[in-house]
């Protein structure tokens, strides 16, 4: 029986000793989560969020750059008046057929006139009328105009308070 009480002291020293340092260790982790917990809870994702946001924001606000489309514009408004000179050429060129077409029904009308008894002063007037259809217009005198146009340059100012953090002092 000395072998059984010695095996149960030793039985009774093992789970004693084990259940007392799971009650503490139990404990312990209790404690620590909740702690953890509370820590995680007390953290504001959603104000963290709006606040990296709002410095991205305004980050991009201080950005500032300067594109002209001066030279795109110029070059369209070129095509652009290249095919209306164009267009303008080709109308202009068959009313001149149009126009001497005309001249030469008028001459025929001049000549069928011409051995009529119509008096002699109506026969000038008709081929003096002639004549001035023939001659050819004065053309107009084309102005033409170029305008230049001045860009001020701007450039981003960073607020006094940023200025003063980004600072390297040694």
């Amino acid at each position: 029986m000395e072998i059984f009480n010695e095996i149960w002291v030793w039985l009774v020293a093992a789970l004693g000793g084990i259940s007392m340092t799971s009650i503490i260790t139990t404990v312990i982790i209790g404690c620590l989560k909740g702690a953890f917990n509370k820590t995680i809870s007390k953290i504001n994702v959603e104000k963290i969020a709006d606040d990296a946001t709002n410095k991205g924001i305004e980050k991009v606000k201080r950005i500032s750059f300067e594109q002209s489309i001066q030279p795109i514009v110029e070059s369209e408004l070129k095509k652009i008046t290249e095919a209306a000179n164009e267009y303008i050429k080709a109308s202009l060129a068959e009313t001149q057929k149009k126009y001497d077409k005309l001249i030469a029904v008028l001459e025929k009308f001049y000549a069928y006139f011409d051995d009529s008894m119509v008096s002699e002063t109506k026969k000038q007037e008709l081929k003096q009328a002639l004549e001035e259809a023939k001659t050819e217009p004065k053309s107009a005198q084309s102005v033409i105009v170029e305008e230049t146009i001045n860009q001020e340059q701007k450039q981003a100012v960073e607020p006094k308070e940023t200025a003063k953090k980004n600072k390297i002092e040694r």
